[in-house]
């Protein structure tokens, strides 16, 4: 008797959870710090479990780094010295968080995510803000390791999310030169951006 009430109960429950949301998946476009298309979706069944997938062009700017810096010959400078670098980069961004409710209205829903996630891409244009050169070569691969949070909210009276998140990691690029030689800086690496998407 017990199992069927606590069976009950649970179907209840998903049932009421399932109702409150109306859509699977929504997609949209990034601004701020960040500019590009972004796609977000409920992983399978789960209500909290969400994927997101961004495609970004990214403006970027960091103070000290370290790691090394070679040039075609193999000699190396310590990237402690290189003083801070601006940049642009086209990166690639799957992320993986958990979502939960803050609160319901008549006219909407809020919403606080905090994940985690990568980019891989490329890093061009990078600008010395200082006296040491950082590289000859316009084009460095890049990747990043990063935490994501922020708030989304979702209108009722349109298919509409609108959505504001940071991004703090840990940023590298690289270059590998013909002879095997690499240069590398680690840096603080972050975007920080408002989102909308259409519910679908």
């Amino acid at each position: 008797m017990k199992k069927s009430i606590f069976l009950a109960a649970i179907m209840l429950l998903s049932a009421t959870v399932a109702s409150a949301r109306d859509y699977q998946h929504s997609i949209g476009v990034n601004v701020g710090s960040a500019l590009g298309v972004t796609y977000k979706g409920y992983v399978r069944s789960s209500e909290h479990f969400v994927f997101q997938m961004d495609a970004n062009v990214q403006f970027g700017a960091t103070g000290k780094s370290i790691g090394w810096l070679s040039n075609k010959e193999g000699k190396s400078t310590k990237a402690t010295d290189v003083d801070p670098f601006s940049f642009y980069s086209f990166v690639v961004n799957p992320n993986l968080m958990y979502q939960g409710n803050a609160g319901e209205w008549s006219w909407g829903a809020l919403k606080w995510f905090i994940g985690g996630g990568i980019d891989a891409g490329i890093l061009w244009d990078m600008t010395n803000f200082g006296s040491i050169k950082i590289t000859d070569h316009s084009i460095w691969g890049k990747v990043n390791e990063h935490v994501i949070g922020g708030i989304e909210f979702d209108f009722k009276g349109a298919p509409l999310n609108l959505g504001i998140e940071l991004r703090p990691g840990l940023g590298e690029t690289f270059y590998i030169y013909d002879g095997g030689y690499m240069s590398e800086i680690l840096f603080f690496d972050w975007n920080a951006n408002l989102s909308l998407r259409y519910r679908i």
